[in-house]
């Protein structure tokens, strides 16, 4: 079982299953993620993404009113159903 499980994955990966990740050096990382920009360009890559941050919350404030307002029309629908069906008899219906 095992054995299918790395031939598995190697057909799907391309790579066996021992493959550890390499260990970068201090100077590696902050060489990779070191911002060559200046203070301005930074403060407004910030503000940008605040807004879209904004942007989304407000989209998903909008889609869980929407969720709630649907969930409300559903459950007086359903009360609906329960007092139109607590006069008549199984049998009746």
């Amino acid at each position: 079982m095992k054995r299918e499980k790395g031939n598995e994955r190697e057909r799907l990966l391309g790579a066996p299953d021992d493959t550890k990740p390499r260990l970068r050096t201090r100077e590696e990382i902050i060489a990779k993620y070191r911002k060559t920009e200046d203070a301005s360009s930074v403060a407004a890559n910030a503000r940008n993404k605040l807004l879209e941050r904004q942007e989304k919350l407000e989209r998903m404030n909008q889609r869980t009113q929407e969720l709630q307002s649907g969930a409300e029309d559903f459950a007086s629908l359903a009360n609906e159903l329960v007092k139109t069906m607590e006069n008549r008899k199984w049998w009746h219906i």
